[in-house]
């Protein structure tokens, strides 16, 4: 006895669909672009809280916090500018190996926060 909810005979699955390369090209045709974009906003991202914290650090006279979050912020940018994820990404595909920038960009993050918190507890003991 079966169930509202349970099909008697379901149906075979489908056989996999078979693109040609134009198709996948229409289909996937901007993947490395907005891939490329996605990481470039989030260097940017990375960057602009460099510079808050560069700009905490100076108020609140942490001046090495705030050297090295700039010095992080100009390697990001660099890293950025220079290709870590640029055209070269863009004429490889995605399949040029995303491990690279998701090291970089995971790497600057936890710096950032590790900054952050040295810079917001450093007032507390002076």
């Amino acid at each position: 006895m079966s169930g509202p909810d349970e099909e008697e005979n379901p149906e075979p699955a489908a056989p996999p669909i078979r693109m040609t390369a134009a198709a996948a090209e229409e289909v996937y045709g901007a993947a490395a672009e907005r891939t490329a974009l996605a990481w470039q906003r989030t260097g940017l991202a990375i960057m602009v809280g460099c510079f808050v914290i560069f700009v905490a650090s100076v108020r609140l006279s942490t001046f090495p916090i705030g050297v090295a979050a700039a010095a992080l912020g100009m390697l990001v940018a660099a890293s950025s500018v220079v290709g870590l994820h640029g055209d070269r990404y863009l004429r490889r595909g995605p399949a040029a190996g995303s491990w690279p920038p998701l090291v970089t960009v995971g790497a600057s993050v936890t710096a950032l926060g590790v900054l952050a918190a040295v810079a917001s507890s450093l007032p507390l003991f002076y």
